[in-house]
């Protein structure tokens, strides 16, 4: 499970027996499903696009926004032309983020700068201070980048927004993978443990104050609240569809993907 505040819808009810949670960010979250340490997780859209051949995707579950998503920032110093060939930070917890920060900066506004890119493992380790001497730009994903916002001392993108600016799009940051290997061997059961992931969602959304009181988060319940129902998107829909397709596309034009089409979904019923 992504170890965030927007993880605490999909976690909130989703029990199977025999199922073992992780908690991570995206980043190692994509590492340790790729290296066969897990057989089911969510991880950056990016992940399961460029991975096809080893995933199937669970329908009807996502992390998405629409116009903004409030939790994944470009911090610049100055406009975005003082970007161009300066060192821009990315930090390791996302390749999703990563990428899309590629396709607005490269594609969209024709800006090249000069990208250093965080192993998974060190994120979350950054000093602010370092990072606002060292660099012209830098992307922070999840409640780290939330905390940004207020400690950095950069200006934020919202990177939600600047895509939606520049397609009309709503944007997929996550989806749910299995390994098609497990699945082959495990049909039944992973369809048992995607029908009660997509029920976790329903339920999650509807219970916002009792999953607030589950643990100490860093947002005030109605910030809590507002984030999850009215920000974040769960539901894997068409608008959300489209948005995925759109960013493969480019995706693929960019020379970052070998397949400009979207992943293939598993079926829910046998």
């Amino acid at each position: 499970m992504i170890d965030f505040v927007n993880g605490a819808v999909p976690d909130a009810n989703f029990l199977v027996p025999g199922v073992q949670k992780v908690y991570a960010h995206p980043g190692i979250l994509n590492e340790m499903l790729r290296q066969n340490q897990l057989d089911f997780a969510a991880v950056s859209a990016f992940e399961a696009l460029e991975n096809q051949k080893d995933y199937l995707i669970c329908p009807k579950v996502c992390i998405a926004a629409h116009q903004r998503v409030e939790s994944v920032f470009l911090f610049t110093h100055s406009d975005f032309l003082s970007l161009h060939k300066a060192p821009v930070f990315l930090s390791g917890a996302s390749k999703t983020s990563v990428t899309l920060t590629k396709i607005i900066l490269e594609r969209f506004l024709k800006i090249s700068p000069c990208f250093m890119q965080q192993a998974p493992n060190q994120a979350f380790l950054e000093d602010w201070e370092s990072i606002r001497k060292n660099y012209a730009g830098a992307v922070f994903i999840g409640d780290w980048a939330q905390k940004a916002v207020h400690e950095l001392g950069m200006k934020a993108h919202d990177l939600a927004e600047l895509w939606y600016s520049h397609t009309g799009l709503s944007f997929v940051f996550a989806l749910w993978a299995i390994r098609r290997d497990y699945f082959v061997k495990n049909s039944e059961f992973s369809r048992l443990v995607a029908k009660n992931l997509i029920q976790s969602v329903d339920r999650g959304l509807i219970m916002l104050p009792d999953l607030y009181k589950r643990k100490k988060w860093h947002l005030s319940e109605p910030q809590f609240i507002r984030f999850l129902s009215e920000v974040m998107r769960y539901r894997l829909q068409d608008s959300e569809l489209l948005g995925l397709k759109r960013f493969c596309e480019e995706l693929f034009q960019h020379g970052l993907l070998a397949d400009p089409n979207l992943p293939e979904f598993f079926s829910l019923n046998a």
